[in-house]
């Protein structure tokens, strides 16, 4: 099988990466990053540095900019403003879709290198000051969201924004696709 071109969870990409891909205004990001939503994996300050530290010495994985880009496509359909995003991150169905734990990103960054795609998709609505987020695969959709079709709600493809983030992270790397039969 494939294997991904670099590594998901290493903290490679500076702050105007992680704005660039994930297309979130910055004062968003900001906000993202100050509320710990967004993290920031590069190696810790002790607090006297990181009063110096600057946006762009800060690095983030590409699991960080997909988070990101599921941000910024929740925050496009308007369903909620960014003081809300807090309680995206804390949805436990939120975490299978987009954590590291789940490997969610590495069987889609898998997919992208071998032609042979996963796609996961995710129904999500805001009601009553909270989330409900539905991830599912292409093969349950036809059972709809878990909180039914009456609520107002979106549908995100998310292995269509994973794929996106992987191989826009991968032109900031300057890492190549393999094509069939060809060496990378």
């Amino acid at each position: 099988m494939a294997q991904e071109k670099f590594p998901l969870d290493l903290p490679l990409f500076t702050f105007s990466d992680l704005k660039q891909v994930s297309k979130l205004a910055s004062g968003t990001a900001d906000a993202l990053l100050h509320r710990e939503v967004i993290g920031d994996e590069s190696a810790k300050p002790t607090d006297a540095k990181k009063k110096r530290r600057t946006r762009n010495q800060r690095r983030f994985s590409a699991i960080e900019i997909a988070k990101a880009r599921f941000i910024a496509e929740l925050l496009s359909h308007r369903l909620m403003d960014s003081r809300n995003v807090v309680s995206v991150v804390n949805d436990p169905k939120f975490i299978f879709a987009v954590d590291k734990k789940e490997h969610c990103m590495w069987a889609i960054a898998r997919g992208v290198e071998s032609d042979k795609r996963i796609e996961l998709y995710c129904y999500a609505t805001y009601s009553d000051k909270k989330w409900k987020i539905d991830p599912k695969f292409r093969n349950e959709l036809k059972d709809g969201p878990c909180f039914g079709l009456n609520e107002p709600h979106v549908f995100i493809p998310i292995s269509d924004i994973f794929e996106k983030v992987y191989s826009q992270c991968k032109e900031l790397l300057g890492v190549e696709t393999q094509k069939k039969g060809k060496p990378a």
